[in-house]
């Protein structure tokens, strides 16, 4: 089954802020400028993400709230493995909802990024997939989709 990419809950659209991934070993408390996020209303254009795993813990931030956190949580940390960039990204959505029992939509997309040289930090919700690309590669990223047969909303 090939996915009608013309389907509107499968649109794409960059948010128009820029964000952060932040990685804490799993022993470190949050501070409380992440878990404030927490209590912050949403709006439809907001984005924020926190993973626990028995080893880590992730997050994806806006920007502006990356840099009012304190130097001691990030400077100790690599925010990213393996490399000393953490941001900023451009965080690519799919429209949504999708109905759980669809497949391929993540490798249908992250193939053109590949394919065009651009890295992906990927992160999913009950009702949608979201895409960190690199803010630099944002355009780059958007044409390989387009030409790959994805749309936009404006």
């Amino acid at each position: 089954m090939s996915l009608d990419l013309s389907d509107p809950s499968l649109a794409l659209s960059f948010l128009p802020s820029t964000y952060h991934v932040l990685r804490l070993p799993r022993t470190t408390p949050l501070p409380s400028e992440i878990t404030s996020l927490l209590s912050k209303p949403a709006t439809s254009s907001s984005f924020f993400s926190l993973t626990l795993t028995p080893t880590e813990t992730s997050v994806i931030l806006p920007s502006a709230a990356f840099a009012n956190l304190p130097a001691d949580v990030v400077s100790p940390h690599s925010p990213i493995p393996g490399t000393d960039e953490e941001g900023p990204w451009a965080l690519l959505k799919v429209a949504g909802p999708m109905q759980l029992h669809l497949t391929g939509i993540l490798h249908a997309f992250v193939g053109p990024l590949k394919d065009a040289g651009v890295a992906i930090f990927a992160s999913s919700t009950y009702d949608t997939d979201y895409v960190l690309v690199h803010a630099a590669d944002q355009e780059k990223a958007e044409l390989a989709l387009r030409r790959a047969g994805w749309v936009f909303k404006p």
